[in-house]
């Protein structure tokens, strides 16, 4: 009778243990996609606007401020760029947001991580875009092989205004897949 209660509880023991086992195992997982995932691609947006910033800022001492300087610039989310191999022509989408009409031009550059040079090289520069208007095709300095390369989308606004002035800038992480 002690032998069978014995064998019983042992079974009870090994089925918890696998059961935790698998709980473990299914957490470790779900961290480790966490881990792997860069925010931009968990948040990656594709229609609207991927974040907000303010222009450059100055210190409060002023009081001439105007409230055009304290308007804010749109700009559009990017979390992943596909583009083919060995082409010089690839299509993306840089979009000036329609809620910066009157305010501001954006200029766009794809910029990748060169691992030779330890540091990211420009491969296309746009012209300024207007509110509302978009690139789709770009000339890029030079061919990409196939592979995923880390990649920056540098955002440069510019006031509307008779010297359009520059204004902060933003730095958006992207992957750029090759295919």
């Amino acid at each position: 009778m002690n032998c069978k209660c014995e064998t019983e509880r042992e079974g009870k023991r090994k089925k918890w243990f696998i059961f935790l086992l698998l709980l473990f195992l299914i957490l470790l997982i779900l961290v480790i996609i966490r881990i792997k995932t860069p925010d931009n691609l968990s948040h990656n947006i594709t229609n609207g606007i991927g974040f907000i910033l303010g222009p450059n800022t100055t210190d409060n001492s002023s009081s001439d401020d105007t409230a055009a300087e304290q308007e804010n610039v749109a700009i559009f989310g990017h979390g992943v760029i596909k583009i083919q191999a060995d082409e010089k022509e690839a299509e993306v989408d840089f979009y000036n947001p329609k809620e910066n009409k009157g305010k501001y031009y954006l200029k766009f550059e794809l910029k990748i991580y060169n691992d030779s040079i330890k540091n990211y090289e420009t491969i296309y520069t746009s012209t300024l875009v207007e509110p509302g208007k978009c690139v789709k095709k770009v000339m890029l300095t030079h061919k990409l092989k196939k592979g995923i390369y880390r990649a920056v989308v540098h955002v440069q606004p510019y006031k509307m205004d008779e010297d359009k002035t520059l204004t902060n800038n933003a730095d958006m992480r992207v992957k750029v897949i090759v295919e």
